[in-house]
């Protein structure tokens, strides 16, 4: 890929950690947001392509457990633990005909405030040649 600070053909770098933006809703335990990756020229730093995923997973079970609570006591709340969400590279095919796609993964957990938990595995890549370019 052509940089164009640079003004030269560049390898990428891929080694950026995702930017994770999550939020839970408390009273059903959905976990809402996105995670996004970026491709950086490996000369400047300069962000060269990016992919916005987003996150939308269901914790039923947490929701059930809040619901079960009395609300009058108030002593169980959800909170969204900080994920650990990683880069993710694989391809696919082989000689000119191999893609390659860029992703993210990682275990979103849902804590309770009485010690209960719940995880959930993520994960969702894009091919990329379907990556954003930002310059």
């Amino acid at each position: 890929m052509r940089c164009p600070d640079c003004n030269k053909f560049v390898p990428l770098n891929t080694d950026e950690d995702p930017e994770v933006d999550l939020y839970i809703d408390a009273g059903t335990g959905e976990v809402t947001g996105t995670v996004r990756i970026v491709n950086a020229c490996q000369e400047c730093g300069a962000e060269l392509t990016e992919a916005t995923f987003d996150v939308d997973l269901d914790f039923e079970e947490a929701g059930d457990h809040i619901s079960e609570q009395d609300p009058e006591k108030g002593d169980c709340t959800l909170e969204l633990e900080e994920p650990e969400i990683t880069r993710t590279e694989h391809q696919e095919g082989r000689g000119r005909g191999t893609k390659t796609f860029y992703g993210a993964e990682g275990d979103i957990t849902v804590k309770c405030s009485c010690g209960k938990t719940w995880t959930k595995s993520w994960q969702d890549s894009s091919q990329a040649s379907h990556m954003d370019q930002l310059n």
